[in-house]
């Protein structure tokens, strides 16, 4: 049993340790995206460096959940650190296609509403009156 455990924590020292490269790498990611993209005016990039943020904050929560878990947490509060890890990065991602969706109605202007229209109807389905190749998100 105490191989087993001693097997565990060396797991889990492994997973922090990449996931603090995957959030060095991912900030380092939406510095540059985010400034080039502002620079040059590219909604892309800019729209990319925001979905980097989603990541960062996925390696961010992930080592505060494995960190507990390390330190001898309970199953309870793990759980539970595990529960506010997917309600983090659930709001990031709505926070990130917020953002996108106002990018690209400032770009369009009034005409811009289909893409909030496109992407709010995309999960239910389709109509004849929208295709397929109207949809925002290309699915």
């Amino acid at each position: 049993m105490s191989s087993q455990k001693d097997n565990r924590q060396a797991n889990l020292t492994r997973g922090i340790r990449v996931e603090i490269a995957s959030l060095v790498y991912n900030i380092i990611e939406v510095v540059v995206s985010v400034t080039v993209g502002l620079l040059t005016g590219s909604a892309a990039l800019v729209s990319w460096g925001l979905d980097s943020t989603v990541e960062a904050t996925s390696a961010a929560t992930l080592i505060w959940r494995l960190k507990g878990e390390k330190d001898g947490a309970g199953k309870r509060t793990v759980l539970h650190r595990k529960k506010v890890a997917l309600y983090v990065v659930a709001c990031a991602f709505w926070i990130v296609v917020a953002a996108i969706l106002y990018e690209v109605n400032l770009r369009r202007g009034p005409s811009g509403c289909w893409a909030v229209r496109s992407f709010i109807e995309c999960p239910y389905g389709r109509t004849r009156r929208h295709p397929p190749h109207s949809s925002f998100v290309g699915l």
